[in-house]
């Protein structure tokens, strides 16, 4: 959580006087979700249990991406997103968000940092939509 609030924090500084309080918290949210979604793969858990809330956590984020790439869209100095999408396997979208997630965690400047984001969330509901059995899920609820 300590890592969660500090990256929170950084990055609401820099757009405080841009952001309105419901996009901050919004950008709250799913700087939340791309942290916890980072350590989740780094514990590399296979309980289903584990993926379920994790694809679940990602769905109920996706109301905040979107009003978050909103708010980013209109900033002097936002970027295109650099996700490139040719061949996608569960493996690779590992890698890829691995390999993302540490020009996030580094970056300073919020615009950058904040595309970063994005682009990590994406791959997060990518990742859910890939490893979410909706029929499962759906059975276990009403048996």
């Amino acid at each position: 959580m300590q890592r969660v609030r500090q990256t929170q924090e950084s990055m609401i500084q820099s757009v405080r006087d841009c952001f309105s309080e419901s996009e901050i918290d919004h950008l709250r949210c799913v700087v939340r979700l791309a942290i916890e979604f980072h350590y989740y793969l780094q514990v590399a858990c296979g309980h289903s249990f584990c993926t379920e809330y994790v694809s679940e956590s990602i769905f109920s984020g996706i109301d905040s991406f979107s009003v978050l790439v909103r708010a980013y869209g209109v900033l002097v100095g936002a970027m295109a997103s650099q996700l490139e999408w040719q061949t996608l396997s569960l493996a690779l979208l590992k890698e890829k968000f691995a390999a993302l997630f540490e020009k996030f965690d580094k970056e300073e400047v919020f615009e950058r940092k904040c595309r970063y984001l994005l682009d990590l969330f994406k791959l997060q509901i990518v990742f859910a939509g890939i490893t979410y059995d909706f029929d499962e899920v759906f059975e276990a609820k009403h048996e």
